[in-house]
């Protein structure tokens, strides 16, 4: 269980390595996109370009929102009561552990030469835990 819930997070250092001046908000779109088969093409990874550097201005972390949007793709559930659920405890699990959800406080606070490795590392094991838990396979 232990390796299959680290499999997201292996993807996220790996694509960062590889593509360290590539947003975040992609990064994690392309780790989820290949870790879960969602067979989601090029042009809707990206899409996340949009969200990259909290919308641009430092707003919502992108990598949260790449988390968002396709939490309900991995969970194939779409429902609003459902959505809105499933973004209220993301949001919560994000914030409990980085405490914040804006882009520039999480630069500041977790960046290394504005690298945000740690927030993506952080994030995908969120991520990937709250899905695990959630019910979904890999």
């Amino acid at each position: 269980m232990a390796e299959e819930i680290n499999m997201l997070y292996e993807k996220v250092k790996e694509l960062k390595n590889k593509n360290p001046e590539k947003p975040c908000a992609v990064l994690m779109a392309e780790a989820i996109n290949t870790i879960y088969h969602l067979e989601l093409d090029q042009n809707s990874i990206n899409l996340m370009y949009g969200l990259s550097f909290g919308l641009g201005y430092g707003g919502m972390c992108g990598c949260y929102m790449a988390c968002l949007s396709l939490s309900n793709i991995v969970l194939n559930s779409f429902e609003n009561i459902n959505v809105r659920k499933r973004q209220l405890e993301i949001i919560k699990l994000l914030n409990d552990k980085m405490g914040d959800f804006n882009c520039s406080i999480l630069r500041q606070k977790y960046a290394v030469n504005g690298n945000c490795i740690y927030i993506l590392e952080e994030c995908s094991k969120i991520f990937e835990n709250f899905i695990y838990t959630k019910g979904a396979k890999i």
